[in-house]
């Protein structure tokens, strides 16, 4: 087997209205080198060749994926190609950009690289299938792939936009994790009739503004959502100041970035100046509290999804040439 390179962008998910329905590539990437090595146990490793915590088999989705797919074509899991790798990420494990969906739909890749040399060629809808197997909430693990705005019923029904372009996205960082599966514990299992429109508002919405291209219609969609958003803000410190300081300052508004703890801005690209100004200066006012800390990333939408490099290509080489450097 031949050693390669992918690349996968981050996903944010839910964007408002749209819980468990709506996700958006980003420019932030994961680049994950396999290294195929019969004496190797699928560890992950850093750039630095530092062993990772979700190295372990029981915690490690690339493995974990890459098996859930062998072993429906038959492989033994004692005759799976072994492999390890070498990874780098634009944003970090835990932070609400879809880091799990990231790791899935590396190993259904590595999957499928073995299978191509026994001529078992996966469509990309087979290759949806194995995502939602292992995660059955499309909003990530989809653009992650194929990139892009995407609403996902399933592997067959899949609507992929690009939006306007004047949109301006800037993700908000903290430097603590909150966990997926603890977060989705908090929301509640039943929802009031109103509650539920009000999201299937937020998302026609949504759609309306990227047909439109009227911002007032987005503006909408963000302060739409009633399902998770409400919840989950408690857990962050200052969500209030960060509210009321984007509304001030002319941003269309915020998203909770999955379940969080990052948040994403949206405002008017056409003001990139003015906008990244003012986004600098509430990261440093919110970082004069001390207790946590936060990092702005700026970013575009990401339209392609994953992608191989060609054979040969070096990972720190590509890192330098292409990783999304504006962490500040």
């Amino acid at each position: 087997m031949e050693n390669f390179l992918i690349r996968i962008p981050a996903t944010t998910a839910n964007l408002g209205p749209g819980f468990d329905v709506f996700g958006l590539a980003l420019n932030l990437y994961t680049y994950i080198e396999f290294v195929f090595d019969e004496n190797s146990q699928y560890e992950i490793f850093n750039i630095e060749g530092e062993k990772l915590p979700f190295s372990e088999l029981s915690k490690n989705l690339i493995y974990q994926s890459y098996k859930n797919v062998l072993l429906k074509y038959k492989y033994k899991e004692q005759d799976f190609p072994r492999w390890r790798a070498h990874i780098y990420m634009d944003v970090f494990v835990g932070k609400g950009f879809g880091s799990s969906a990231t790791a899935i739909v590396a190993g259904v890749q590595v999957a499928k690289r073995v299978l191509n040399k026994k001529h078992i060629h996966l469509t990309i809808e087979q290759e949806i299938d194995s995502f939602l197997e292992l995660e059955n909430h499309p909003d990530n693990v989809v653009p992650a792939r194929i990139g892009g705005w995407v609403f996902c019923y399933n592997s067959k029904y899949i609507i992929k936009k690009q939006i306007p372009e004047e949109l301006g996205l800037c993700a908000l960082i903290p430097d603590f994790e909150i966990s997926t599966d603890d977060s989705r514990k908090k929301l509640k299992e039943y929802y009031q009739r109103d509650e539920v429109l009000s999201n299937m508002k937020g998302c026609l919405l949504w759609l309306e503004y990227i047909h439109s291209q009227n911002p007032e219609y987005l503006i909408y969609a963000l302060q739409s959502d009633r399902i998770h958003e409400p919840i989950r803000f408690t857990q962050l410190p200052y969500i209030k100041e960060i509210k009321e300081y984007i509304s001030n300052i002319g941003c269309y508004g915020i998203s909770l970035s999955g379940s969080g703890p990052s948040i994403m801005i949206y405002y008017n690209r056409q003001k990139e100046a003015y906008f990244q100004e003012k986004l600098f200066y509430l990261k440093d006012k919110l970082n004069q509290n001390k207790k946590h800390h936060f990092i702005l990333k700026f970013c575009l939408p990401d339209y392609q999804g994953l992608i191989v490099y060609p054979e040969n290509m070096e990972l720190k080489k590509i890192i330098f040439q292409n990783s999304n450097s504006l962490l500040i």
